[in-house]
Formats: C-alpha cells, sequence, structure tokens
C-alpha cells in the first residue's frame, strides 16, 4: 500500500492549515461548493444550538469554511483531502 504524505505541514499553526486545507477543497471539487465567507460561517456557527450564542469570541465554533458536496465524486475527494492533509 502507498504511503500517503500529508499535503499541509502539521508544525503550522491551525489557522493556516486551515486556510489551506480550504483552498485545498475549492480546487478539488469547485468553488461554488465550498463557503468560507463570513455570513455563512457565522450562520453555521449558530446553528450548533443555543450554546454557541454564550461565547463572547465569534471565532469559539467558527468553522473555516462549509462545504456542499453534491455528488459520491465530491465526497470521496473530500475524504481524500482529510486523509491526506
Amino acid at each position: 500500500m502507498e504511503t500517503i504524505k500529508p499535503k499541509i505541514n502539521p508544525e503550522l499553526p491551525l489557522e493556516v492549515r486551515a486556510k489551506e486545507m480550504v483552498e485545498e477543497l475549492k480546487a478539488r471539487i469547485g468553488k461554488s461548493k465550498v463557503n468560507d465567507d463570513l455570513p455563512t460561517r457565522l450562520t453555521h456557527r449558530f446553528a450548533h444550538g443555543p450554546e454557541a450564542l454564550f461565547h463572547a469570541d465569534l471565532r469559539d465554533f467558527l468553522p473555516a469554511a462549509v462545504v456542499h458536496p453534491r455528488s459520491t465524486e465530491d465526497l470521496e475527494e473530500i475524504i481524500i483531502i482529510k486523509t491526506t492533509i
């Protein structure tokens, strides 16, 4: 079995790794299926439930992106990215 090497250095700060993963997602499944704009991310933050409202820092529970896969192939790409990054 082939060894999969991570594309993103695990030593990098989480915010940097998240941005790189978002860009990889956009390249692999298409920009229209990956939303990293603040309004979309905030909407999904509050979708966690009312407990998200108790955190003063908006970055708590804030996803780096919201992904909308539209096919089995999209899901396969997401899994590949997740296992290689």
